[in-house]
């Protein structure tokens, strides 16, 4: 408000356009100058994703059955007694049908849209295909996309049991079945993290459909719940009051932000075009700071073997070779 010489509000009201307007223009400028660039002081290293075990007929817990209703409705019976059919599902977490039973889609994974518990035992799941004819028998519930917190923009590096996997970045495109061809091909413990795309988790349609998020897919299929560690660069959530902060950005940034906003606003409510080289002045300010809160590379070493002074015997544990500071 001073940036446009205006008196300063109390607080903020949600029923004043000129509030509003302000509040979008933040956001606004907050993804311009944070959303384009990778601030070292937006990285983190508490990702964490617990896997869901495939839970199949083949085993003796559970016992899982699938009738196929109306074209694209199933019906899945929790036959094991003091099981709730609704611990089979999970936030955040996109479900598939494998019909193990059935001789003609034994090796079709199904997705499940959004399902409905009836009661402890069965529970309706749509799915948004049209499935040509009879299909009953037994079934698999498969669990191998996970999608991430809002707050997660990219995944650099992931990790199982303190080692190092693969880390993938997926075209938008990819698909499923691109990465796992069929669930029952391989399963076991998390040797791949593929991130890329966005998408709908499963939920219940009794429910507001939920926004997508950012999708991951583990390969092999897991059998047991396993503990996935991953950084990533941090996406600050949108304001949305007077109260709202920003924690975790330079005060020197904010500024750059404001600088933005200030840009926004002036054109939109005071039709003060001249401001649209406030916007670059923030951008050109922002990129300098980039570089500088990057660090110069004097400052890094690279990571050695910790058992052995010889790089070239050493058992190569930990991350060795990555590039650190």
């Amino acid at each position: 408000m001073l940036f446009r010489r205006q008196p300063e509000v109390p607080s903020f009201s949600a029923l004043d356009p000129e509030h509003v307007v302000t509040l979008n223009a933040l956001n606004m400028a907050k993804e311009d100058i944070l959303g384009t660039r990778r601030w070292e002081f937006d990285l983190r290293h508490d990702g964490q994703l617990i896997t869901k075990p495939t839970a199949s007929s083949q085993s003796i817990v559970p016992t899982l059955s699938y009738v196929a209703l109306v074209p694209n409705q199933a019906t899945i019976t929790e036959a094991t007694s003091g099981e709730d059919i609704t611990n089979r599902f999970m936030d955040d977490t996109i479900m598939r049908i494998v019909p193990i039973g059935d001789a003609n889609y034994a090796e079709t994974a199904f997705r499940v849209t959004s399902y409905h518990p009836v009661n402890s035992t069965i529970a309706l799941m749509n799915m948004p295909v049209t499935v040509q004819g009879d299909v009953t028998g037994d079934c698999d519930l498969v669990y191998a996309e996970y999608l991430l917190p809002d707050t997660v923009r990219e995944v650099v590096r992931a990790s199982f049991d303190q080692n190092e996997i693969s880390l993938q970045q997926l075209d938008p495109t990819v698909q499923f079945d691109e990465c796992i061809p069929s669930p029952h091909l391989e399963s076991g413990q998390p040797r791949i993290l593929s991130v890329g795309g966005y998408d709908r988790s499963t939920y219940e349609y009794t429910e507001t459909v939920p926004d997508p998020k950012l999708r991951s897919i583990v390969w092999p299929v897991p059998d047991a719940e396993y503990l996935i560690s991953y950084s990533y660069y941090y996406r600050h959530p949108d304001l949305t009051s007077g109260t709202s902060t920003w924690d975790g950005i330079p005060g020197d940034v904010i500024a750059d932000i404001v600088w933005q906003a200030t840009s926004i606003v002036k054109m939109a409510i005071d039709g003060d075009y001249a401001a649209a080289h406030f916007a670059d002045m923030a951008q050109a300010q922002a990129s300098t700071k980039h570089m500088a809160y990057g660090g110069s590379s004097a400052r890094r070493h690279v990571v050695k073997s910790w058992d052995s002074g010889n790089a070239l015997s050493a058992s190569r544990e930990g991350f060795p070779g990555k590039l650190i500071g």
